[in-house]
């Protein structure tokens, strides 16, 4: 499985696929090529599996600080409850504790739906999705054009290099009608993980707000209930 992706991210070095050795001798040329497929595909495939990682983990990262910021605020609440209890009496007390309980799942849901951080969730499956897509036809590109390589064996010289420089065009050609999608796809990837922070900030902030005011609230209704 990571020499099939590594075979799709191929089209990432485009401009590579001219430095090709060409004084190889003809009794290896097909392994040399294969092996130039191989080493080329192993120093992108980190790249953009890192972009797509990173943009991923970036993600992730920012909804656990959302949903740790929210609980901490319902934590020191719930920390207060406690603190007052005797005060209180059981009935307040259960009141307010049950008011947290419910503010605190209603936040992390209510932040977990924001419009653009659901957006994000759905970018980030079909860059996922869209990587294995267009690594799986450029894979079947390429494994053709080595299959037919190992064909160029007819002993004639002539007739031999030409059908090896036939392949070889042949795989330049995929690469290059591929790179213009790859190149945006991972302009995409880039522009995502730029935006993660921003997106974390702008479904954040409301909620926030709001968790602070109602937290208030709800520890002031409390005391007065117990009045």
């Amino acid at each position: 499985m990571r020499v099939f992706y590594a075979i799709g991210l191929l089209l990432l070095i485009n401009g590579q696929v001219n430095s090709l050795p060409t004084t190889l001798n003809e009794e290896d040329i097909y392994s040399k090529f294969e092996e130039w497929l191989n080493k080329k595909a192993e120093e992108t495939i980190n790249a953009i599996t890192e972009s797509s990682t990173h943009a991923k983990s970036l993600l992730d990262k920012q909804i656990a600080v959302g949903k740790l910021k929210i609980e901490k605020s319902t934590a020191d609440a719930f920390h207060d409850l406690h603190t007052w209890q005797d005060q209180l009496g059981p009935e307040c007390y259960q009141q307010g504790i049950q008011q947290l309980e419910i503010l605190k799942s209603a936040s992390i849901s209510e932040f977990l739906h924001c419009d653009r951080l659901k957006k994000a969730f759905e970018d980030v499956g079909k860059m996922f999705k869209e990587t294995y897509n267009m690594t799986a036809d450029l894979a079947g590109k390429v494994k053709n054009a080595v299959t037919g390589l190992s064909k160029c064996q007819s002993g004639n010289q002539i007739t031999d290099s030409l059908c090896i420089m036939k392949y070889i065009w042949q795989v330049k050609n995929d690469i290059n009608s591929v790179a213009p999608t790859f190149t945006i796809y991972g302009l995409d990837i880039k522009r995502l993980a730029m935006e993660i922070k921003d997106i974390y900030d702008y479904c954040m902030h409301p909620t926030d707000h709001k968790v602070n005011q109602q937290v208030a609230a709800i520890l002031e209704g409390s005391k007065l209930c117990a009045i």
